[in-house]
C-alpha cells in the first residue's frame, strides 16, 4: 500500500489545517496562475463529492532547482524535500496549508495511480493477486530480480485487465469509480478477504479503501486467480526485453563462476585482507577487467590468479 498522501505529514514545524471544498479550490487556482508561469503542472482527480481536504498535490516538471524557486516565489514558512516530492507551507487567509510538489516528467503514469484516492491502492491490490503489480511505473512485473514496466499506458492496462479506459476521468461517485473496479475480468472478492498485520496498520486511516471493502460485501464476483505473468509478457510483446536480461545474467553468472573469493580464500587471505587482495589484482586490468573474464576460459583464469598469489604480487 504505498501513500496516497505524497508528501504524507510532512511539515512538522507548522500548524497544517484541512481545506474546506471551497478554500481548496482558491487555492488550487492562486497556485496554478503562480506556478503555471513557470513549469508545466497538472492537479490530480479528486475523490468525487470529497468535503475536505488535507493537502494538495501538484504534479511538476521543473528540474533540480524547485527548491530554490518555491522560496523565490512563496517565501514559506517550512519546506520538507522528500525524494521527488517537495511539501510546503502555504499562508492563506491566516491559515498553513501543505502543498506537495511532485517533481516528474511522467505525468500520465503519475496521475493514472495517484488520481481518486486509493484507486491506484486498489488495483496495484488485485493485479498482485495474478503476479502484476502496479504503481506510478506503470503495470509491471518482478523477472529475475529486476522491475520490467509491461505498459506505461493508460489505455492499453485499461484494456488488458479489462477496464473501460473511456470512463476514467468522468467519475462522478465514489459509487461509480467501486462499479468500474469491480467490472475488471481480474477482479476477484476473495483478494480483499484477509488482510495481513502490515496491510491493516496501512488502511486504518484510508477510508476510501474501508468503504470499498464494504461496498463489495454484497458482490459476488470471483474471477479465475491464476498467475498472469506469462500471459502479460506475451501480450505487451516483452519477449525480446526478457532475453536480454536472460543474457546479461548468464554472462554474471559465467564470470562469478570464473572468479570469486574462494579463489583468494584458498591461499589464506580472508576479513578486510581478502578484500585488499582481489581488489589490487583486478587493478591490473583497469576498466578491462570483465572484459579480460569473458575472454579466457575459467581454467586459465583459475591458473592465472594462482601463479599471481603464488608469486606473492599481490601485496
Amino acid at each position: 500500500f504505498p501513500s496516497h498522501d505524497m508528501g504524507g505529514n510532512a511539515l512538522k514545524n507548522t500548524v497544517i489545517s484541512r481545506m474546506s471544498l471551497e478554500d481548496y479550490n482558491i487555492i488550487k487556482e492562486e497556485l496554478r496562475k503562480v506556478l503555471s508561469d513557470h513549469m508545466e503542472i497538472e492537479f490530480l482527480y479528486d475523490v468525487p463529492n470529497k468535503s475536505d481536504f488535507g493537502d494538495i498535490d501538484i504534479l511538476v516538471n521543473y528540474g533540480l532547482d524547485l527548491t530554490k524557486l518555491v522560496k523565490e516565489l512563496f517565501s514559506p514558512k517550512e519546506m520538507y524535500k522528500n525524494g521527488n516530492v517537495l511539501s510546503f507551507a502555504y499562508l492563506y487567509n491566516a491559515h498553513y496549508y501543505q502543498i506537495d510538489l511532485i517533481n516528474t516528467r511522467n505525468f500520465d503514469s503519475y496521475k493514472f495511480y495517484f488520481s481518486y484516492g486509493d484507486l491506484g491502492n486498489i488495483l496495484g491490490k488485485i493485479v498482485k493477486a495474478y503476479d502484476l503489480h502496479f504503481g506510478i511505473q506503470g503495470l509491471f512485473i518482478e523477472y529475475s530480480g529486476k522491475q520490467v514496466i509491461l505498459s506505461t499506458d493508460k489505455k492499453a492496462i485499461c484494456d488488458y485487465l479489462g477496464l473501460d479506459v473511456t470512463k476514467w476521468g468522468s467519475f462522478n461517485t465514489v459509487e461509480e469509480i467501486f462499479d468500474w473496479i469491480i467490472s475488471s475480468r481480474v477482479f476477484n472478492k476473495n483478494v480483499f478477504g484477509n488482510l495481513n498485520q502490515k496491510d491493516r496498520r496501512h488502511v486504518v486511516n484510508r477510508k476510501m479503501y474501508q468503504d470499498f471493502v464494504k461496498y463489495i460485501e454484497a458482490v459476488e464476483i470471483y474471477n479465475d486467480i491464476t498467475s498472469l505473468k506469462n500471459d502479460a509478457i506475451v501480450y505487451f510483446d516483452k519477449q525480446d526485453e526478457l532475453a536480454i536480461i536472460d543474457k546479461q545474467l548468464a554472462i554474471l553468472e559465467q564470470r562469478r563462476d570464473k572468479f570469486n573469493a574462494s579463489l583468494f580464500i584458498e591461499y589464506g587471505y580472508s576479513g578486510k585482507e581478502l578484500g585488499d587482495v582481489i581488489k589490487k589484482f583486478k587493478s591490473q586490468f583497469g576498466t578491462e577487467f570483465d572484459e579480460w573474464l569473458d575472454n579466457n576460459t575459467k581454467e586459465y583464469v583459475h591458473e592465472y590468479v594462482s601463479l599471481y598469489l603464488q608469486n606473492k604480487n599481490c601485496l
